[in-house]
C-alpha cells in the first residue's frame, strides 16, 4: 500500500517468540530502505497470510490468519497514526477460517472476504465494517464441495466484486467463480462461472477499471497439464474470451493483477524456473513477457492495487510489487520492486 506522501507499506511474516508473526514495515524513500512500523499479531500461535488495506485518512488495516487453540481464525488490527491498536478475532469456533482479502469503498466501508468450513465444506464468507461495527457473516458461495482463496475489489459505484475457485464435481476439477454485490439494488447477485473447462483453474486475482469492467487473471492447466496464466474480463452482461498470457514447458503460477489510471493492465506471476515475470497490456495489445528477477528462487508476487485510496500520480506513479525469495539456508525474505507508469 501507499499513502499520498509516497510512503510504502508492506505486511509480512517472520519468526518471533517461537511463532510466525505478522509485521508491517514502511519505506519513506521509495523502497530503498525499510523500518518496522508495527508487530500486529499476538504471540499466541503461528500467523500467516497477512494483507493490508488503507482508508481515506491513511490509517492502515491489517488482516491475517492465526492459530487459536489449534484452529485457524481471521484476525484484524488497525494502525492509526503509526500505532497498532489491539488485534481482534473476526471469526471463532471449532472450524477453520483463513485467507482474508479486503477492500475499501468510497464511503470508507471495509469489505472483507475469506474462506471457512461450513458443515465440513469450505465456503466463501463476507463481512462489512461500517465505522466501528462489523456486519454478521454472510455465505457467498453456493454448491458442494469446496470454495477457497477469495479475492475482493470495489468499483466507482461502490459495487463489490468477489472471485474464488470452487470444485466442480461434475468434471472433477476446480473452476473460477465470481459474485457481485450491487450497491444500487443493495443485494448480492447470483454467482457466475467464468466458463466451465476440463482442467483445474486456481488462484484468481482481480481489479476493476473506471468503467466498472472487472479484469481477472488466474492459473489454469493447459492440454499437457502444465499451469499457465489466463486472463479475461467481464461486465454485468458478458464475459470476454480467455487470453492465455503464458505457454510452454514451464509452469506459470500465482498471478497478481494491477491497473493504472489509464486502464493499462499489469500481470505479475512466478514460473517454474524460480523467477518473477510480467505481462502488460498497453490499451492496444499485450506486450512480450518481461523477466523481473534474475537469480535465486522467487515466488508469490503481489501487486499494489485498490480502486480507492491508491495514489498513482506524481511520486506515487508506480506499480509496486513484492515477492518472496527463498534463500540457500532454507530461510526466505520479502523483496520489493516497482514498475514506472508511462
Amino acid at each position: 500500500m501507499r499513502d499520498p506522501a509516497g510512503r510504502i507499506y508492506v505486511a509480512y511474516t517472520k519468526p518471533a517468540r517461537n511463532f510466525s508473526q505478522v509485521f508491517v514495515q514502511v519505506s519513506e524513500d521509495q523502497g530503498k530502505t525499510w523500518r518496522d512500523l508495527a508487530h500486529v499479531s499476538p504471540p499466541t500461535g503461528d500467523a500467516t497470510t497477512p494483507m493490508l488495506a488503507i482508508d481515506s485518512q491513511q490509517n492502515l488495516h491489517v488482516f491475517w490468519t492465526q492459530y487459536v487453540q489449534n484452529v485457524r481464525q481471521i484476525f484484524y488490527a488497525p494502525i492509526e497514526k503509526g500505532k497498532a491498536l489491539p488485534p481482534q478475532a473476526l471469526t471463532s469456533g471449532p472450524a477453520y477460517n483463513g485467507f482474508p482479502s479486503a477492500a475499501f469503498d468510497s464511503k470508507d466501508r471495509l469489505h472483507l472476504v475469506w474462506y471457512g468450513l461450513d458443515e465440513g465444506v469450505y465456503q466463501i464468507w463476507y463481512r462489512r465494517k461500517d465505522k466501528d461495527d462489523w456486519s454478521a457473516p454472510i455465505k457467498l458461495s453456493m454448491g458442494f464441495p469446496d470454495s477457497v482463496n477469495p479475492t475482493v475489489a470495489t468499483d466507482a459505484e461502490d459495487n463489490v466484486h468477489v472471485a474464488w475457485y470452487q470444485f466442480d464435481s461434475s468434471r472433477g476439477v476446480y473452476q473460477i467463480f465470481y459474485r457481485r454485490y450491487s450497491a444500487q439494488a443493495d443485494r448480492w447477485e447470483q454467482q457466475r462461472s467464468l466458463g466451465r473447462t476440463e482442467t483445474n483453474a486456481l488462484s484468481p486475482s482481480l481489479a476493476v477499471d473506471a468503467s466498472g469492467r472487472v479484469h481477472l487473471v488466474w492459473e489454469q492447466q493447459d492440454e499437457k497439464n502444465r499451469f499457465q496464466i489466463a486472463y479475461s474480463s467481464l461486465t454485468e452482461r458478458e464475459i470476454a474470451q480467455v487470453v492465455w498470457l503464458t505457454s510452454g514447458d514451464v509452469h506459470a503460477t500465482d498471478p497478481s493483477i494491477a491497473l493504472d489510471l489509464q486502464g493499462r493492465i499489469y500481470v505479475f506471476y512466478a514460473k517454474g524456473d524460480g523467477q518473477i515475470y510480467l505481462r502488460r497490456f498497453d490499451g492496444v495489445a499485450w506486450k512480450p513477457e518481461e523477466r523481473l528477477t534474475s537469480q535465486g528462487h522467487n515466488e508469490y508476487p503481489s501487486a499494489r492495487w485498490s480502486f480507492y485510496h491508491n495514489p498513482l500520480l506524481g511520486i506515487n506513479a508506480k506499480i509496486d510489487y513484492i515477492w518472496t525469495e527463498e534463500l540457500t539456508d532454507g530461510k526466505s525474505q520479502t523483496r520489493y520492486g516497482a514498475i514506472a507508469i508511462p
